[in-house]
This record gives structure tokens, C-alpha cells and sequence, in this order.
């Protein structure tokens, strides 16, 4: 959600120190991605390496509870909010934005 945010700054006419900075933000940024998934993929064998197989039923429960929500928020606000960049400009009606 910040990287798009950080894109349009770019846009504005700032001096060469503060695009450096946003610039570098930006970066930091896209590499936490990657971070975040090691950490998730880390914890989930953390906790289950006593067991000879993942208890998949109650691992998808939790992670079930634990993501759509705040997936489908974030989501939904970030194609209303920021439509021009997810879909090639506004939308206007609901077949529009689908």
C-alpha cells in the first residue's frame, strides 16, 4: 500500500535529497516483502517441526481467520481509493470497477 503512495510523491517537484529519501523508503519498502513471507514460512515450521505432517485443517482455520479480513479490507479500500492505479483510471459504475 505505501509503495504506490511513495510513487505519487515522486511525482511532485522535490529537491534531489528529499527524492533521494523517498527513493530509498521506497526501496525499503519492496524489500520487506520478501522478509515478511521468510518470516511467516519460518514460523509455521518453528511451530510445527515436532510433527511429522502439517495439521493442515486447523493451520488453514487459523490462517483463514487471521487474512481474509484484513485482505479483503486493505483491498477493497486500495481499488477505491487509488483506482488509477489498479485499473487504468476511474471507475463509474459497479461493472466498470469489477
Amino acid at each position: 500500500m505505501l509503495q504506490p503512495i511513495i510513487t505519487l510523491f515522486l511525482t511532485l517537484p522535490f529537491d534531489h535529497s528529499q527524492q533521494l529519501f523517498l527513493v530509498s523508503l521506497y526501496n525499503l519498502v519492496k524489500f520487506t516483502s520478501p522478509a515478511f513471507i521468510f518470516g511467516i514460512v519460518f514460523t509455521v515450521i518453528r511451530k510445527n517441526d515436532q510433527q511429522a505432517k502439517l495439521p493442515l485443517k486447523s493451520y488453514f482455520s487459523d490462517q483463514w481467520d487471521n487474512n481474509f479480513f484484513p485482505t479483503f479490507a486493505w483491498t477493497l479500500f486500495y481499488l477505491i481509493a487509488m483506482p488509477n492505479l489498479q485499473q487504468h483510471g476511474h471507475f463509474h459504475n459497479v461493472a466498470s470497477f469489477i
